[in-house]
Order: structure tokens, then C-alpha cells, then sequence
């Protein structure tokens, strides 16, 4: 078993258009998931948005752990070498 340990987040970026729940520790989830059939990406998000991440990790091939928060950070670019604002601010 290959445990990953990274962010869960809302990316929207206007220009190219991008508006989807990914962030990093899905990313590197995704990308070596066929390395191996045993892969679990532990994260925070909140339970609203938990059944489209598990859309995400069903479709990829991966496990997932999902640790209660109250609210998905949300980063928002212009493009995508802009500096994001985030949501909820830090």
C-alpha cells in the first residue's frame, strides 16, 4: 500500500478555464496510479464535497481517506502563473 498524504482543494482559474476540485495530493495520487493497485490518498474535505472527490479517486483508481473540515479551500487564479487568492483566507 502506497499512502499519500496531500491536499484536496477547488482550483478555478478564468483564463485557460479550469473549475474543478483536484489540488496536489490527488495529483500525485492520480499520477502514479498505475504504478500500483494499491494506492490511498489521505486529505480534509468537507462533506459536501466528499462524494465528487469520490468520484475523482474512483475514476483514477485510488483509494481515499477523507478527514472531516468545515469548509474545501478554494484557490481562485487569474491565470495560471497569477498569485491565487484563497478561500477561506488564511
Amino acid at each position: 500500500m502506497l499512502d499519500i498524504a496531500g491536499a484536496a482543494y477547488y482550483e478555478h482559474c478564468a483564463s485557460p478555464p479550469w473549475n474543478y476540485l483536484y489540488g496536489s495530493g490527488v495529483r500525485a495520487a492520480a499520477a502514479v496510479s498505475g504504478l500500483s493497485a494499491e494506492i490511498c490518498l489521505h486529505t480534509y474535505v468537507d462533506e459536501r464535497n466528499q462524494e465528487q472527490l469520490r468520484l475523482v479517486t474512483d475514476s483514477f483508481g485510488f483509494q481515499g481517506k477523507f478527514e472531516p473540515t468545515e469548509q474545501t479551500v478554494r484557490f481562485n487564479y487569474f491565470h495560471g502563473l497569477s498569485v491565487p487568492t484563497t478561500h477561506p483566507a488564511r
